[in-house]
């Protein structure tokens, strides 16, 4: 069995690792040209690694690698904008069981591909359509280029061509959020803490950051309507934002302001209305193109993750297609679709103003931790 990959990210190489591994042939296309993390000169997003993502790791063996190359966070933290802490959850691999780590999509990404032989990956190849004949499936590129397989997978985002080819009638949905982000140098003035994914809750205001080896990722999300319109140049957006969040507590500030203005992004947020089936006959979705969320989580690696290995191990141990992907979705769907959900309502939560805002964080304040903990704890410890 041939198993053609459309992406190149975290999900499509995980499962081209995850299938080669089992004596699989998979062949990587991503639409990207092949570059260096941080080549466009604008740092990538930072993501965070929690326990059931780290096993997927342990399961290909690329866990030490992925450790010696992030930051291991000691504590989830969420706090007012006056400094009073409403939230904390250890993250120690004492507490969790496995540790949670920090690092860049990029970082990421490179350890991956280094894991990959040359030849199954290729750069510049944007999927202009798919087709099914037999027990064949044939991807064709931009310029001509076709090649044929025996399965495919979309592996290519929130955005994905291939689900809008399976299923033209997908829609991804609106937030009514923004988010700002960036990477900046470790500010001088920073606190001296454990490493810690932080966030700060204000009056629909919230502002998170988690440290990188090479600095700290940063993000700043508000309501839509309170982004009356978008800024006309990088320097005006980082000047909006500065003015914003000038009343939040350290680091975030000088987290702002160490950021190049060319380095922050906006983005309006989005997920994927829940989809019945994520294949049909020899073609499925894993990853962003089957359950894409909003970040408000920060689980959507962890997702793709899991989705790559099971994917993997169900084509593996079963003879066609359709029962792989049968089973794939059986084990997959409920989580990824659970942690999609939960990630809207939580984006909801922490852009709660006026009065629904002092009730969330008397809530957050007065709950035993055990009760607030539970909820997360189940979402980033359900194992492979």
């Amino acid at each position: 069995m041939r198993v053609l990959i459309i992406g190149g990210g975290i999900a499509g190489r995980t499962a081209a690792l995850a299938l080669r591994r089992r004596g699989v042939p998979a062949v990587v296309y991503t639409a990207a040209p092949e570059a260096k993390d941080g080549a466009s000169g604008i740092p990538e997003a930072g993501l965070w690694l929690p326990p059931n993502a780290m096993s997927v790791f342990e399961e290909l063996e690329v866990a030490g690698a992925v450790r010696e190359a992030g930051v291991r966070l000691a504590r989830a933290v969420v706090e007012r904008p006056d400094g009073t802490e409403l939230y904390a959850m250890g993250l120690s691999s004492e507490e969790q069981g496995a540790p949670s780590v920090a690092l860049s999509r990029g970082t990421l990404r490179a350890l991956l591909a280094e894991r990959l032989p040359g030849a199954v990956q290729h750069g510049g190849m944007a999927c202009a359509g798919v087709s099914e004949k037999g027990d064949e499936v044939t991807a064709r590129f931009e310029g001509g280029t076709e090649v044929s397989g025996e399965v495919l997978l979309g592996a290519d985002g929130a955005a994905s061509g291939v689900r809008r080819r399976l299923f033209p009638g997908a829609t991804l949905r609106s937030a009514d959020q923004v988010r700002y982000a960036g990477v900046a140098e470790r500010p001088a003035n920073a606190p001296k803490r454990a490493p810690a994914l932080r966030e700060v809750w204000g009056n629909g205001l919230r502002f998170g950051h988690l440290p990188l080896g090479e600095g700290v990722y940063w993000f700043a999300t508000q309501r839509a309507a309170d982004v009356p319109v978008s800024a006309r140049s990088s320097h005006a957006m980082k000047a909006a934002l500065a003015r914003r969040y000038d009343d939040f507590p350290p680091p975030v500030p000088s987290l702002i302001e160490a950021t190049p203005p060319q380095g922050v992004t906006r983005a309006e947020l989005r997920d994927l209305a829940p989809l019945e089936r994520w294949h049909r006959g020899r073609l499925a979705l894993l990853g962003d193109a089957a359950h894409a969320a909003t970040p408000n989580l920060g689980l959507g690696a962890a997702q793709a993750l899991r989705d790559a290995y099971v994917l993997a191990v169900a084509l593996e141990e079963h003879g066609t297609p359709e029962a792989a992907f049968s089973e794939y979705e059986e084990q997959r769907r409920e989580s990824a679709h659970r942690v999609a959900r939960r990630a809207r309502q939580a984006g909801q939560w922490a852009h709660a103003r006026g009065a629904w805002a002092r009730l969330r964080d008397e809530a957050l304040r007065l709950a035993p931790a055990t009760l607030a903990e539970r909820p997360l704890r189940q979402l980033f410890s359900e194992r492979v």
